[in-house]
């Protein structure tokens, strides 16, 4: 797909969705809640690229160039937000090289959204959507050695940890590491089979001969997870 065009692969811009969460463009309307997260000083620490204190119309102009970079093929910037309520939880970004069909993962989430685990259910997807609607053969991402929260949930998507370069990074005067992890389409595949392989192993009951079997599915408005043999699996609607 990669091959393709690439105004044809990305219009229109995409909607993913998952069991709690809507991945989809940011809008001008989104401004002001942009602002009031990525103000928080305890956010902006453990990012890189977010300035603190963040500047005034600094949301305004970080909005405007996400269709540019879209229609270009290179950056597709999701805004996070809760399917029940309409809340803005926080982005996640590929920034892609179509040369190389890989994509650098990034992601933040508010402060006061932290340990409900929006990150890894919205990090999943876009993996999903990466591999699956566009092809990509490499994702990869990197935290701060500070930050070891964000690892785990680069952990919990399926990626390897590839290295540490120490030092790299200077964040408000202090030297961070940069912590660099990375998965392969292949390597994703693999792991995504197992799991769903496992979800159809039979569950047995103390003292019981009977079976119950599972299928797994991402959520009660998205498609089924394809099983061959499973009755209950459907195509997308």
């Amino acid at each position: 797909m990669i091959g393709a065009s690439r105004r044809h692969i990305y219009e229109p811009y995409p909607t993913l969705r998952t069991e709690r969460l809507l991945l989809w463009e940011f809008s001008p309307e989104d401004a002001p809640d942009v602002r009031t997260l990525a103000g928080v000083r305890k956010l902006a620490r453990t990012t890189r690229p977010i300035p603190h204190p963040y500047p005034e119309g600094e949301a305004e102009r970080w909005i405007s160039t996400h269709r540019a970079a879209f229609e270009a093929g290179e950056v597709l910037h999701f805004a996070v937000q809760t399917r029940e309520g309409g809340e803005l939880v926080g982005g996640i970004t590929l920034a892609i090289t179509p040369g190389d069909a890989r994509a650098h993962l990034t992601y933040w989430i508010g402060v006061p959204y932290w340990g409900k685990g929006y990150a890894t259910e919205a990090a999943r997807e876009a993996v999903r959507y990466a591999f699956e609607d566009l092809g990509l053969q490499r994702l990869y991402a990197a935290h701060f050695g500070s930050n070891p929260a964000s690892g785990k949930v680069m952990r919990k998507i399926g990626m390897t940890h590839e290295g540490t370069l120490r030092g790299h990074h200077k964040k408000w005067g202090e030297y961070e590491d940069r912590v660099e992890y990375g998965l392969l389409a292949r390597d994703w595949r693999v792991s995504s089979r197992g799991e769903l392989l496992r979800a159809h192993q039979p569950r047995t009951r103390m003292n019981s001969v009977s079976f119950v079997g599972s299928c797994a599915t991402r959520g009660p408005t998205q498609r089924r997870l394809l099983c061959p043999g499973c009755p209950r699996s459907s195509p997308p609607p």
